[in-house]
């Protein structure tokens, strides 16, 4: 049942109870003028007509049809206290009938019962005009239908002005409680924004948390990463200090080859001394064999120390590939926290060229020190070489008191592979000069990867102080959160 309809059934029920008022009070005036005759005849109308309108009132919903039901009911009343009993104060009832109706603020129930009430007011009066108005002319029968009328013109025109009164107040009530409807749908819009903020508070809470405990396994392992990078620097200074040795350790190889090539030609020349010189030339035989042996356990060290850099530089990529992954991780955390994860993701993104960078030159060192190895390799064969020419000239020199006279012929073979023994020297000069090279390289890159590490730990730890600062701030949204709740 809408507001209209309730009104309307609480007017039922005030009408209702005026018509039994003035039903009851009706009575006591008939009683009280022994009107017994007329008594029966109100007394029954008005107990039926009142028992309709009590049922239709309090055991229906036929709010409306009740409404005429009144109407009708206090019209026929009127009506039989006019015919069976006509006087002044019964005829004026039907005055009392137009306010009555008028409760009802309906402008076409107003018109209605007013042309009833006109319509009553001339043929009460024709009716017994004697009992109603004593010594009255017949014109005031007009009159009075004219204030009947007049009336409720009146009273309709009031109706009408309170139907808009209370069109435009149902219209502000509407408007009101829809109003207070969106107020109550925004409210809850507010308190599920404030839960699901909540929620996503909490959630990026303990994203920011993980990302938190990553910044700092960072931290950790780009310490790490600048004590190996630092180890690897002295490890590569060692390097090119060993390197540095062993160039000079050719450059001797290189002065004695030159000296044993002077050597075997003097003995060309010597040739007719024989024996002393022989002894001579053992004697250098064995210093050019000890050189060779020192040169090849060089070269061999050489080559170790080439296998440890291809460690070391295993473990630079692993590393490398570790701060890409990890980069990487970042960029993806850094995109769902999205807004706030701006600067982060420019950190990862940096933090991703530099891995980049540093495996693309690991790469190239690996590339550079795997050509090493197999120079190292060749030298150590050349060496192998010479070390079986020292062998030969021995078995030429222990065989020469018996073959003195091919002495000459053997000297030349002797000169022919001490060239190439020079020539392989020099090759072998060249390859360590460009190993000290490379090696200064790597020093340089490493020392240039330990200072972006360095300065990229102290990024990470700014940058996890930012995070604290964050998980700090969605705090206090939370309890804010909280607090719309």
């Amino acid at each position: 049942m809408d507001e209209s309809t309730k009104m309307l059934n609480l007017r039922n029920q005030l009408m209702f109870k005026i018509m039994a008022f003035v039903l009851i009070a009706d009575i006591v005036l008939l009683v009280i003028r022994s009107s017994f005759a007329t008594l029966g005849i109100v007394f029954s109308a008005g107990l039926v007509l009142m028992s309709g309108c009590y049922f239709l009132i309090y055991k229906t919903e036929k709010v409306r049809l009740t409404m005429y039901l009144m109407t009708s009911s206090m019209f026929a009343l009127v009506a039989a206290l006019n015919v069976f009993q006509s006087n002044v104060v019964n005829y004026n009832t039907i005055f009392f009938v137009l306010v009555l109706i008028s409760l009802y603020q309906n402008s076409k129930l107003m018109m209605a019962g007013g042309s009833v009430a006109a319509t009553f007011a001339g043929l009460f009066y024709i009716w017994d005009p004697a009992d109603v108005f004593v010594n009255a002319p017949t014109k005031y029968v007009f009159y009075i239908v004219l204030l009947v009328i007049l009336i409720t013109t009146i009273l309709t025109t009031v109706s009408r002005l309170n139907e808009s009164i209370m069109r435009d107040f149902k219209a502000k009530k509407d408007e009101a409680n829809e109003l207070t409807e969106q107020s109550q749908r925004s409210l809850e819009k507010m308190k599920e924004a404030a839960g699901l903020i909540d929620e996503f508070s909490s959630s990026l809470n303990a994203r920011i948390q993980q990302t938190n405990e990553i910044m700092i396994n960072f931290s950790s392992s780009f310490q790490e990463m600048e004590t190996s990078l630092e180890d690897q620097s002295q490890s590569t200074v060692d390097i090119n200090s060993s390197v540095e040795q062993s160039d000079q350790s050719i450059q001797t190889i290189t002065d004695e080859s030159e000296e044993m090539l002077m050597i075997a030609t003097e003995t060309q020349n010597a040739s007719q001394t024989g024996n002393s010189e022989v002894l001579k030339l053992n004697d250098e035989i064995e210093k050019v064999s000890d050189i060779i042996s020192k040169s090849s356990k060089t070269i061999e060290e050489l080559n170790t120390s080439s296998t440890d850099i291809l460690s070391f530089l295993d473990v630079i990529k692993d590393i490398s590939e570790q701060t890409n992954l990890l980069a990487l991780n970042a960029s993806i955390e850094a995109a769902r926290a999205g807004e706030e994860g701006k600067g982060f993701s420019v950190v990862a993104e940096e933090i991703k060229k530099l891995a980049s960078r540093s495996q693309q030159m690991t790469e190239n060192i690996t590339e550079i020190v795997s050509n090493l190895q197999i120079e190292s390799q060749r030298a150590s064969q050349n060496a192998q070489q010479g070390q079986d020419v020292v062998k030969v000239s021995e078995n030429a020199a222990g065989r020469v008191s018996e073959e003195f006279k091919n002495i000459s012929a053997y000297i030349e073979r002797f000169n022919l592979k001490s060239e190439n023994i020079t020539t392989l020297v020099n090759d072998l000069k060249s390859a360590s000069s460009e190993i000290v090279s490379q090696i200064n390289n790597v020093s340089s890159i490493t020392e240039e990867n330990t200072s972006a590490v360095k300065d990229l730990s102290g990024s990470i730890e700014t940058q996890s102080d930012q995070l604290n600062q964050i998980v700090e701030d969605f705090q206090e949204l939370e309890n804010q959160t909280k607090n719309l709740k």
